[in-house]
């Protein structure tokens, strides 16, 4: 089964906000909801600036992915993955 993706939204606030929470405890980064809600809210209001992608397996949340703008001369511009995390039982498929 093949991952599909889909730009988070307002309704995905909750989802997205224990899928970082998770992702932060994973890599011991410190973790502050009200700070991630606000990024959150950020790139909702700027969707140039970004966004995040909740990754599924089937139904199943499997993870997200956050993507940023920059820009390469080399490449014409790009982007960057901020943050590319995966729930335990989605890791080590290939």
């Amino acid at each position: 089964m093949s991952p599909t993706f889909r730009r988070f939204t307002r309704a995905d606030m909750a989802t997205v906000t224990r899928l970082v929470k998770a992702y932060h405890a994973f890599d011991k980064i410190p973790h502050n909801d009200k700070y991630t809600r606000a990024a959150l809210e950020f790139l909702l209001k700027h969707p140039l600036r970004g966004g995040v992608w909740l990754i599924y397996m089937g139904k199943t949340v499997a993870g997200y992915v956050c993507l940023t703008p920059c820009f390469s001369l080399e490449f014409h511009g790009e982007l960057f993955i901020d943050e590319l995390f995966f729930l335990p039982k989605f890791r080590g498929q290939g």
